[in-house]
């Protein structure tokens, strides 16, 4: 069976303190990141630092290539399995950038940033495996939003197969329900609802058109002076302006994006300085 790596690229990981030393008899403290360094996995133990070939993350073994990790695992039969110790590694690992890896028989698959898997919706934070179990009535889903593919959960009663005549991926709004088609092609997508109001547990949100590209989504609006803003913002005079959780309240921040050489746009799901 040939052997599969696939590069993790965690910035926490790769950052390493090097005043620390790397002798694995120099001390460290509470602010060491544990990473790569040259080929070798180094890690605060004790306050020592400490030097690994590999090292196990969530029951999957990972080596250092540079200053990167890469998950040392084979796929067959469905399932990846550590090349260390040939251990069931489970049928998703995380690569570079957070990207989910998937074996299915003895092909490796590469969805993107998350994937559905027996009805939990799986992702990659920080290198690591997250999995969502969508709750009793629910469905996980993949669709389609702007130039994202992705996965959630949606009550089996909002999920309808085909998509409805003048329903889109864009998306429509009715009575603060979002409705869209999970695929840009029509012909190959589901029809999808989402109460904006109920959907979240810590606060109710409005459908609205969000860009014409982009089109229709949830999202909290601050209304400071009469001028409402949204979570997914907007650019006013090269400044990045949205609706923001600061002082545990939400209120409407600014982000001087030239200030920082960046230009305010859109991008992926919602406006930012890039």
């Amino acid at each position: 069976m040939k052997k599969i790596c696939f590069a993790l690229a965690c910035t926490s990981l790769a950052s390493l303190l090097l005043a620390c030393g790397d002798d694995g008899n120099k001390k460290c403290d509470s602010d060491y990141v544990n990473g790569c360094n040259d080929g070798v996995y180094m890690e605060c133990v004790d306050g020592l630092v400490q030097k690994h070939d590999s090292i196990n993350l969530d029951g999957v073994y990972y080596v250092c290539d540079g200053n990167s990790l890469k998950a040392d695992v084979s796929c067959r039969d469905g399932k990846f399995y550590n090349n260390q110790d040939d251990s069931e590694a489970g049928s998703v690992v995380c690569g570079e950038n957070n990207v989910v890896f998937v074996c299915e028989s003895n092909t490796v698959s590469r969805p993107g940033g998350s994937t559905c898997r027996d009805n939990v919706v799986v992702s990659c934070e920080d290198g690591k495996l997250s999995q969502i179990q969508c709750s009793e009535g629910y469905v996980c889903e993949e669709y389609e939003r702007g130039d994202l593919v992705n996965h959630g959960c949606f009550k089996a009663s909002d999920v309808t197969e085909g998509c409805l005549d003048g329903i889109t991926a864009l998306g429509a709004c009715g009575d603060d329900v979002l409705t869209f088609c999970s695929r840009k092609d029509a012909s190959k997508g589901k029809t999808l609802r989402l109460d904006c109001k109920t959907y979240l547990k810590d606060r109710a949100e409005v459908c609205m058109k969000i860009s014409d590209d982009f089109g229709y989504d949830c999202t909290t609006v601050c209304d400071d002076e009469n001028t409402p803003h949204t979570l997914h913002g907007t650019c006013e005079d090269g400044k990045l302006v949205y609706c923001g959780k600061q002082d545990n309240k939400w209120q409407t921040l600014e982000w001087d994006c030239a200030a920082e050489n960046l230009t305010c746009g859109f991008s992926k799901n919602q406006y930012d300085c890039i």
